[in-house]
């Protein structure tokens, strides 16, 4: 009988040794592994790289010896992606904090239009956290004094995280600094996926070029530096992997389970641009559907699992806010003629709004009907 100790005295006098080859399928490539072996006596040089090829070949044969080379396969194809791409994310921490530099090397935070406010809901949130309310819905402080619902309605992402960071470090500028650092490099990694599917291969110049024009566009630096809208910065952020997503949808016709975290992520982070991010999706399912009409029906099952993912996500904090929605009238509370009565939009305004002309003053729109 088979054991793992009678497998591993069949192998221990065999070195391992891999041929590597590469080959390309669908405009992509794939990495192949041959096992060979040597005698005990003959000398072998061992890398690092050679001592992982050991240990996944130990572990392999010894669970099972039939298909033992074919999860050694698999498993350094993972380990080998896993080392090529480790460059990206201390160039993309790099990009961040050289993007940063003057607010780090000054004191106090940049005059912006949203004035201290993120400093206010991150301090808000991180004292809910002490005394155990893990969803804030209600800031006891807001309108001086009177308390407000900014906690349940106002968009959640960074000022949770920047919640985090200022639990664990009591620093207010550090925070918003090390949050703003945390979406850039996930705005610079989205971008970087996007160009390696649209090359069919990874390309690190043009990947670097790619993330830094993202992080510090005029858009991106006018948000967080100018308008002091961090959550429609996080959101921009984020958005940039939706589009890789997208582009894996309509190159490889297969259907991503991460586009379901994302897409709540995105509800969360803004809540207008996953609106619009949802449009861009639909889009991109047409015509997925259009070209991979076989593959397509096979979907259901990440699909489902996707829209799953997107609603434990987001319900809890839907099912809080209609929870208070239902108790107070706080519409009253919020400014005169900006109230969720008066200030719906039809949906189709959001697409095309025929007031609007080429140099004119944008106008105000809130939620849909």
């Amino acid at each position: 009988m088979f054991t793992i100790r009678s497998g591993w005295k069949a192998i221990s006098a065999v070195r391992p040794r891999f041929t590597v080859s590469i080959s390309k399928k669908f405009g992509r490539s794939f990495l192949s592994l041959t096992p060979t072996s040597e005698p005990e006596g003959m000398r072998s040089s061992f890398s690092h790289e050679g001592l992982i090829q050991w240990g996944l070949r130990k572990l392999a044969l010894a669970a099972d010896p039939v298909r033992g080379w074919a999860t050694v396969g698999r498993l350094y194809r993972v380990s080998r992606i896993f080392a090529l791409q480790c460059w990206r994310l201390p160039v993309a921490l790099s990009c961040a904090l050289l993007i940063l530099l003057p607010v780090l090397t000054r004191s106090g935070w940049p005059y912006n239009h949203d004035w201290l406010r993120p400093v206010a809901r991150m301090a808000t949130i991180a004292a809910h956290w002490r005394i155990g309310q893990l969803i804030p819905v209600w800031d006891t402080n807001g309108i001086f004094g009177y308390g407000s619902p900014s906690l349940a309605i106002y968009h959640k992402a960074f000022c949770y995280l920047s919640a985090v960071f200022y639990i664990v470090t009591s620093d207010a500028k550090f925070s918003l600094i090390a949050s703003l650092a945390c979406f850039m490099v996930i705005g610079f990694l989205g971008i970087a996926s996007c160009v390696r599917v649209l090359r069919g291969a990874s390309d690190p110049p043009l990947e670097i070029f790619a993330g830094m024009m993202l992080v510090s566009c005029n858009y991106a630096s006018t948000d967080w530096l100018v308008r002091g809208d961090l959550a429609e910065f996080s959101a921009f952020m984020l958005a940039s992997w939706l589009f890789g997503w997208c582009l894996r949808v309509l190159v490889e016709g297969r259907w991503p389970i991460w586009i379901g975290p994302l897409m709540g992520g995105l509800a969360l982070a803004h809540s207008v641009i996953a609106l619009y991010s949802l449009l861009l999706l639909l889009i991109c399912v047409l015509l997925a559907f259009l070209r991979w009409t076989q593959r397509a029906w096979n979907w259901w099952r990440p699909l489902s699992l996707s829209v799953l993912c997107c609603l434990c996500i987001t319900l809890p904090f839907v099912l809080t806010t209609l929870a208070l929605s239902s108790y107070p009238r706080w519409d009253f509370l919020l400014v005169p003629g900006y109230t969720p009565r008066t200030s719906h939009t039809p949906l189709l305004r959001l697409v095309w709004d025929r007031q609007w002309k080429w140099g004119g003053q944008i106008g105000p729109a809130s939620l849909p009907r």
